[in-house]
C-alpha cells in the first residue's frame, strides 16, 4: 500500500486491487474504490448480511464495476434480500456476460435454456453455454450437453 498525507491531516491509503481508503485522525472513513465495494459486498454476502451485500454491489455496478452485476443477478434469482425476480437477474446476468464474466454467462444460457425470466430460446442458450464452457464452466458444458443429447433447437427434419 502506498499513502500520502493531504494539507488537512487526511491520509490516503492506496492498496491497488484492495481499494482507496480516505482516513482521516486514524480512523477510515471512505472507500473510494468500486472493487473494494464489490469485495465488501462477496465479504458481506458470504457472512450473511444480505442488505448490505445488496448495497455493496449495487454502488460497485453504479460505478460500473460488472462482476456487481453477476452478484446483483444471483440475490435477483435466489430471492437473497430482494423477491425472486428472474426478469431482473437475467438482465444483471447480461450486463456481467457481455463483460465477459464466465459465471454470468452460463447463468443466462440457462435462463434461455429454461426460460425463465427471458422467452426461452436455444439458439441463446447454446450461444452463452458455448463461451462459459470454453471458460471451463462445468454448469455450462453440462447444460451443453443436455441441449445436444435432447437435439433442443435443433432441426432433426432430414427434409
Amino acid at each position: 500500500c502506498e499513502s500520502s498525507r493531504s494539507p488537512i491531516d487526511t491520509l490516503l491509503v492506496n492498496c491497488g486491487a484492495g481499494g482507496t481508503f480516505i482516513r482521516w485522525l486514524g480512523q477510515t472513513i471512505a472507500v473510494v474504490d468500486n472493487a473494494s465495494d464489490l469485495q465488501a459486498g462477496v465479504q458481506a454476502f458470504d457472512h450473511g448480511s444480505d442488505e448490505k451485500a445488496w448495497n455493496y454491489f449495487r454502488k460497485a455496478g453504479r460505478e460500473g464495476n460488472t462482476e456487481a452485476d453477476y452478484w446483483l443477478g444471483r440475490m435477483s434469482e435466489l430471492g437473497t434480500y430482494v423477491k425472486p425476480d428472474p426478469v431482473k437477474a437475467a438482465t444483471y446476468y447480461k450486463t456481467a456476460a457481455e463483460a465477459g464474466w464466465s459465471l454470468a454467462k452460463a447463468k443466462l444460457g440457462h435462463l434461455y435454456l429454461t426460460g425463465e425470466g427471458v422467452s426461452q430460446d436455444y439458439v441463446s442458450a447454446r450461444s452463452w453455454l458455448e463461451q462459459a464452457a470454453r471458460d471451463n464452466s462445468p454448469d455450462a458444458q453440462y447444460d451443453l450437453g443436455r441441449i445436444n443429447a435432447e437435439g433442443l433447437g435443433i432441426n432433426n427434419n432430414p427434409v
